[in-house]
C-alpha cells in the first residue's frame, strides 16, 4: 500500500554527511577502514531506499487518479504523524480509521521528550497549549509494589520538563486534524475489514465494513 515519493529533506540531510566524510578524511581515517564500510554500505542503502523509482509499475507521477501513493490504517499518533509528513513531501495519502474524531482511549497518556519535539515540529504542541491541553511535569518517576522507587526531576537537572501528560481525546484529534492539514485524505468512520493485492495492477485494495474501498 506504500508507493514510493520524493524525500527531499532526509536526502539531503544524507548527501550533507557525505559531504562531511569527505572534508574530514583525516577524522574518518581514525575509526578504521571496518567502520568506514559499514557506514558507506548503511548511507548507500539509505540513498537507495529514498530515491524514487525511474521504471517500474507505477514511476513518480503516473499513479492511478483514484489510488493513493500510501494507504495507512490507523490514524492513532503514529499512523497520522506518518501521513502528515508523508504528505507533507508530496506523497497523496489516505490515513484510515473506524472512529470518528475526538475520540477517547484508556491510555496513561504521557507524552516522552521525542515525541514533544514531534509535535512542536508539526504545530501541534502549540495548539496543545494553547488551548490548555498539555500539562508539562516538573517532576515524575515510578515506585514498585516493593516500594522501591525512582523519581526524577527533570526541570531541576535538564532546564525542562521532560514529559508532559495530555488526554488521547485532545492529542489524536489535533495530530489527526494537523495530518488532513497537510494534506492527508483523512476518512473516519472507516472500520477496515480486509485488503487485497492486485498482483496485475499492481495495487491494494482496502476494503470497510461498509464495503467502501481504497487503492494504493
Amino acid at each position: 500500500m506504500i508507493r514510493s515519493f520524493t524525500m527531499a529533506p532526509i536526502a539531503e540531510n544524507v548527501q550533507k554527511v557525505l559531504e562531511s566524510v569527505k572534508e574530514n578524511k583525516t577524522t574518518v581515517a581514525a575509526v578504521g577502514l571496518g567502520g568506514l564500510a559499514v557506514a558507506g554500505a548503511a548511507l548507500y542503502c539509505r540513498r537507495r531506499q529514498l530515491t524514487p523509482p525511474a521504471v517500474g509499475k507505477y514511476p513518480v507521477g503516473t499513479l492511478p487518479a483514484d489510488a493513493y501513493d500510501a494507504v495507512i490504517v490507523g490514524a492513532g499518533p503514529s499512523g497520522s504523524v506518518c501521513a502528515f509528513y508523508s504528505a507533507k513531501a508530496g506523497a497523496k495519502v489516505a490515513v484510515l480509521d473506524k472512529a470518528t474524531f475526538p475520540r477517547d482511549k484508556y491510555c496513561g497518556d504521557a507524552v516522552c521528550t521525542p515525541a514533544i519535539r514531534i509535535l512542536e515540529d508539526m504545530g501541534v504542541l502549540k495548539e496543545l497549549m494553547d488551548n490548555n491541553e498539555a500539562h508539562f511535569a516538573d517532576a515524575g518517576g515510578f515506585v514498585s509494589p516493593m516500594g522501591i522507587s525512582y523519581v526524577g526531576a527533570s526541570k531541576e537537572k535538564l532546564g525542562e520538563a521532560a514529559c508532559c501528560a495530555v488526554k488521547r481525546t485532545n492529542l489524536d484529534s489535533r495530530i489527526a486534524k494537523k495530518a488532513k492539514s497537510a494534506g492527508a485524505d483523512l476518512k473516519e468512520g472507516f472500520e477496515v475489514t480486509g485488503a487485497t493485492f492486485d498482483k496485475e495492477a499492481g495495487l491494494w485494495t482496502v476494503t470497510a465494513a461498509s464495503g467502501a474501498t481504497v487503492r494504493g
